[in-house]
């Protein structure tokens, strides 16, 4: 069913994160005690998004493993860039005809009143 009217948030978090040190994916270092990824998926469910999507690559399994169950995953196999991530979650929400909110899967300071007023807006 498509919808015109539809919200759906997209974070890109399929990163190494090589700057960060180590193996661990950069959205799975923590904040105060709390993977980074976290922050986005909360931030966009206190949008009231109508889909929640995060595109998963670097040990996919890793991040898949802390994401709530109601958030829809894509894999990016190959880290290609942010079209490409994009391109491999767009199955997920290619049945909508709304707006696209593409948000970074590790800017846990982001406000849901800046992405709200940003919304408004648009």
């Amino acid at each position: 069913m498509t919808r015109d009217n539809e919200l759906i948030g997209v974070a890109l978090a399929a990163g190494k994160g090589t700057r960060m040190s180590g193996d661990l994916p950069k959205v799975l270092h923590t904040l105060a005690g709390k993977p980074l990824v976290l922050y986005v998926t909360d931030l966009m469910a206190r949008l009231n998004l109508d889909r929640r999507i995060v595109v998963t690559g670097y040990r996919h399994e890793m991040v898949e493993a802390v994401l709530p169950g109601d958030v829809g995953v894509a894999y990016q196999e190959q880290q290609l860039g942010t079209g490409h991530a994009v391109q491999c979650a767009a199955p997920l929400f290619r049945d909508s005809a709304g707006t696209l909110l593409l948000l970074y899967g590790d800017v846990p300071l982001l406000r849901a009143e800046t992405l709200r007023a940003m919304l408004d807006e648009h």
